[in-house]
């Protein structure tokens, strides 16, 4: 592959494993921070949570998709790091399980709106704490 054409994928990598990330944290945060005082007073919570966890769903699949496949492009087209990276990128890696688990369960459908929320919150602190960690790695490579 030409060196233009490993540039342009690379990019176009990163944005997709940013943008993916910023899909499926932002998703997150709006749910909980947003929605959930918003339908605080509603009669029935419980059906608005069913129809905002089957509209978030395909978007929280595609953005697993997206940042699973674009983490593993960006892991193996920059070789070389050293044990401390490593050991942050496990920790990082942990929260990534954490962050797909949650979100997994909190659009299955069935799902009480204490849970739906409570799995919210938990996709959005981890998600926050991979960008954090995200950060650092990239400074130190």
């Amino acid at each position: 592959m030409d060196q233009i054409a490993a540039e342009v994928l690379s990019v176009l990598m990163r944005w997709m494993h940013i943008a993916s990330m910023a899909l499926l944290i932002g998703g997150a945060a709006f749910l909980r921070l947003i929605v959930r005082p918003g339908i605080a007073q509603s009669p029935e919570p419980e059906v608005l949570v069913s129809r905002f966890a089957a509209g978030f769903k395909p978007l929280m699949f595609a953005a697993v998709v997206g940042i699973v496949g674009s983490g593993i492009f960006n892991l193996f087209a920059r070789p070389g790091h050293t044990k401390f990276y490593h050991m942050l990128f496990g920790i990082k890696m942990l929260l990534a399980a954490h962050v797909f688990a949650a979100g997994f369960l909190m659009v299955k459908s069935g799902t009480s709106a204490e849970n739906f929320f409570r799995r919210a919150t938990g996709v959005f602190i981890s998600g926050i704490a991979i960008i954090l960690i995200s950060a650092y790695l990239r400074r130190i490579f």
